[in-house]
């Protein structure tokens, strides 16, 4: 039984996906990649680019996935994945910075903030690659990846803007893991997605066979949009974008057997048909990503969704739409979760809304955390001890524990009212903005000189090579 789905609505969903592969087919605008196909015993149409594939050919590729996967950070932690397991939290990819109510563009030095506050979050995990306004196009993701690895130890995902690119990524990556292996510290990971429905464009196929081989993990994507680009169904659009996440299994699997794969409905949209604006802060959208942790523990492999709201800036609706969606997300057990600090429908990212995120983190892992009984927390001796109308705020046993058993606050308000009036508190986001401040005014580098020597060498080969 699924959180949201019942077994007989996953097994539902699994054949009729199966169905659509095979009767129906997808598009791939690569042929190489149609090429490994029809060697596989798919039924291929060269001239439409469009292939068949046989419920034997997805069965297989299922089986060679691995049930976790692992990622890792540059303090040398790594993180498990796993169906139904532990969750993390990355930022978000975007266009613009919001700061206040206004947007702007960003730029590298607008990215170096974004990237200083998220390194300075205790409950973001890993920050992803940006549209970098003053960067070529081709070259937004070779930038952007040495730029995170200058301000942040956080796993990295780029957002690859070209294919081939994921060499230099990679690259880039041998240089800061400072003598350290991939495989046992994973600190980048890719991904791409389908344009729906079923459409797996060039730059994504090339992603996918450039970067095979080296056990990078790969976030497999189906954006829906219920009404738009898939049925308004939620179950059609499951069932799409189950369909359009197989074929991507089967891809990567023939290019790199057991390569490491992450099932991801969870950032699919909703539509809004009074103003035609995709919602990603809806009902709608928890729906999906908990509709995807269930399909992808069918699968048993981890799964990926994206917190954000379609408000403007940070305010009380990103706050209740943030707070929603991580709190179904988590309790659903969704591994990977972007859109900290996300606003304006996955457009811009906000430094006060990520501090304010980052709480709301803090929250609900708090609660997912639930309550310890053993003969320690049970305080049966404190309790004796204290006997009847005692106190327990100097007993040692609080001294012991209280700072793991109640939950402390940077930005929440609390503390009495003529506090507040005394000191003419500013508001939630206020504080928000100063404590981001703060963490952009330190200077935390975390590349040698030698590093950044190698790394400006990488870019500079690269550049060239686009003719900048």
């Amino acid at each position: 039984m699924g959180f949201i789905l019942r077994d007989e609505d996953i097994v539902g969903i699994h054949q009729s996906s199966l169905e659509i592969l095979e009767e129906v087919g997808v598009k791939f605008d690569y042929d190489i990649v149609l090429k490994r196909l029809a060697d596989n015993g798919c039924s291929v149409d060269f001239d439409k680019k469009i292939a068949k594939i046989p419920e034997s050919i997805v069965k297989k590729c299922l089986s060679l996935c691995p049930s976790s996967i692992k990622i890792a950070n540059r303090n040398w932690e790594s993180f498990e994945l796993y169906s139904k397991g532990v969750s993390i939290f990355l930022s978000g990819n975007a266009l613009y910075i919001v700061e206040g109510k206004e947007r702007y563009d960003i730029t590298k030095g607008k990215f170096i903030e974004l990237i200083k506050v998220y390194d300075g979050l205790s409950n973001v995990d890993g920050v992803v690659g940006v549209s970098l306004s003053d960067v070529p196009p081709p070259v937004r993701d070779i930038v952007g990846f040495k730029i995170m690895t200058e301000y942040t130890k956080k796993h990295l995902r780029p957002c690859m803007f070209t294919a081939e690119n994921a060499e230099a990524i990679k690259d880039m990556a041998d240089v800061v893991l400072d003598g350290h292996s991939y495989k046992d510290f994973p600190i980048f990971s890719l991904g791409y997605s389908i344009c729906t429905p079923l459409h797996w464009t060039e730059n994504a196929l090339k992603l996918f066979v450039v970067s095979a081989g080296h056990s990078i993990p790969v976030t497999l994507n189906s954006e829906c949009m219920l009404g738009g680009s898939s049925p308004v169904t939620l179950a059609g659009a499951i069932t799409l974008g189950n369909a359009e996440i197989l074929s991507g299994i089967v891809i990567n699997q023939l290019f790199e057997e057991g390569r490491p794969v992450i099932y991801n409905m969870g950032f699919s949209h909703s539509f809004d048909m009074r103003t035609s604006l995709v919602l990603t802060g809806a009902p709608e959208v928890a729906l999906m990503g908990t509709a995807c942790a269930d399909m992808a523990n069918y699968y048993n492999l981890p799964s990926c969704a994206w917190v954000s709201t379609d408000s403007l800036s940070a305010d009380n609706q990103a706050a209740y739409e943030h707070m929603f969606l991580t709190t179904i997300f988590i309790l659903s057990g969704v591994n990977f979760i972007w859109g900290v600090g996300q606003v304006e429908a996955q457009l811009s990212l906000s430094k006060e809304q990520a501090v304010i995120h980052n709480e709301i983190i803090n929250y609900v892992r708090r609660y997912v955390r639930g309550i310890e009984v053993n003969s320690e927390t049970l305080a049966l001796d404190a309790i004796k001890k204290v006997g009847i109308q005692g106190e327990f705020l100097t007993s040692e046993h609080t001294m012991k524990h209280f700072k793991k058993e109640l939950s402390l606050s940077e930005i929440a308000w609390r503390d009495r009212r003529d506090t507040q009036k005394q000191f003419d508190v500013i508001s939630m986001e206020e504080r928000a903005s100063k404590i981001a401040n703060e963490m952009i005014n330190r200077e935390n580098i975390y590349i040698t000189e030698k590093q950044r020597e190698e790394l400006d060498l990488i870019e500079k080969l690269w550049l060239r090579k686009y003719g900048y």
